[in-house]
């Protein structure tokens, strides 16, 4: 989820909604009820997003972009809010509850989802903002407010019977799916590849929306991409402390950065303003990353790409350890891509291209890349001489520039 976008959008709508500042625990009980009218109308309708720390103008906008407060931040946690909220309403509202940092401020975000089996009513009546038995509905104009009309009540009749049907179907499907699967021999490692390629390609998907290279500028897109089959279901700060440890390894994430990704459902996502880089920490333990090298002249530096495929490694080693998974088997791919028309130079020549994209993956635990740094960043560094056919003289001679240049790290 794009956080900066949707808070600085400057428009409610249907699915989005501001508040501004203000704190859970001082807010009083018709506050509360406030938003849980919003948030039950939000699921009730389509789903939305509730932001808090966004105030309006003089004329209306929602452009006063406040933040909050440590305190109030604090007073936003998801366990007793998430109690306090669904004490009110039944079936309980699937949302989740995020406190990202966007451009210096702390900000509350209600990530609300439409339901999946009956329409959430009202439980309690809160003074005059909440109503006991009421179905609340969120309207184009950007209102929460009852369904009184009799095709708005059928509109959330049909739904409920839509999501029973659609339910029922899944189950199938995975009844199916689960006998199709035992019969063709398929193991969890082939589902896990399938599961990496559709993400790893939303990622890059999205990358490519919001940071494509202007028109004549030459840029070779290369993405790094880390998978294992066991995983789990990883708290973002445990993603983040993992990452700012492994980031005082090398220069391929700055501390900076980690600290600025912005957690979400699935990741913590970091998203460039100035360079063209992203990377994404997933809750699964993957990892994802891409960048835009520069190539001026359509030339790119031998010695740029060994040092860049070493500090990956060396991220790599240390980002692992530090999530406890040293021991796991993880799947490292580096590609490279947009080659064509490009040249990769040494010190007295050049090569072209010889392919458009070039691939290399290994499978090695982190604790066997960091006992070998320099030795698997050459090995991902002969893959990509090979498609531009290098020597291997010259492969081996920038693998020994790795040694010295990684110190302790590489032994």
């Amino acid at each position: 989820m794009d956080f900066e976008e949707l808070i600085y959008r400057q428009m409610e709508s249907d699915t989005l909604d501001y508040k501004a500042h203000q704190s859970w625990n001082t807010m009083g009980a018709a506050g509360r009820g406030k938003f849980i009218r919003h948030l039950a109308a939000f699921a009730n309708t389509a789903g939305g997003v509730l932001v808090v720390g966004v105030g309006e103008d003089a004329s209306g906008c929602p452009c006063d972009y406040t933040g909050l407060t440590d305190e109030e931040t604090r007073s936003f946690d998801p366990t007793p809010v998430g109690a306090y909220i669904n004490g009110c309403v039944e079936p309980p509202i699937d949302f989740t509850l995020e406190r990202p940092l966007v451009r210096g401020k702390r900000y509350a975000v209600f990530v609300v989802r439409p339901f999946t089996t009956l329409p959430h009513v009202c439980t309690r009546s809160v003074e005059n903002e909440l109503q006991s038995g009421v179905f609340y509905i969120r309207t184009p104009d950007a209102s929460s407010r009852p369904a009184h009309r009799a095709w708005e009540m059928h509109r959330l009749i049909q739904r409920a019977l839509r999501n029973q049907r659609e339910l029922l179907a899944k189950m199938l499907r995975g009844i199916l799916y689960e006998t199709r699967s035992t019969d063709s021999g398929e193991d969890p490692v082939a589902q896990a590849e399938a599961q990496a390629d559709d993400i790893f390609a939303s990622s890059l998907a999205y990358f490519r929306r919001r940071r494509t290279p202007r028109a004549g500028e030459p840029a070779v897109l290369v993405q790094y991409q880390v998978s294992l089959t066991v995983g789990g279901d990883l708290v973002p700060e445990l993603l983040r402390n993992a990452a700012g440890a492994a980031a005082g390894e090398g220069a391929f994430i700055t501390a900076a950065e980690v600290q600025s990704a912005n957690p979400g459902n699935m990741a913590l996502r970091y998203l460039d303003r100035e360079k063209p880089r992203m990377f994404q920490l997933f809750r699964n333990g993957w990892l994802y990353f891409s960048e835009y090298f520069p190539a001026p002249d359509a030339e790119l530096p031998v010695s740029l790409m060994a040092e860049r495929l070493a500090a990956f490694c060396l991220f790599v080693s240390a980002y692992y350890r530090a999530l406890n998974l040293e021991k796991t088997m993880l799947e490292v791919t580096v590609e490279a891509s947009g080659l064509s028309g490009t040249v990769i130079r040494t010190t007295d020549r050049v090569y072209p291209a010889l392919l458009p994209q070039i691939k290399c993956r290994i499978v090695r635990s982190a604790d066997d890349i960091g006992g070998d740094i320099s030795g698997y960043a050459t090995r991902m560094l002969r893959a990509f001489g090979e498609g531009f056919g290098l020597p291997d003289a010259v492969l081996t001679e920038e693998g020994r520039h790795l040694v010295p240049l990684l110190g302790e790290s590489a032994r």
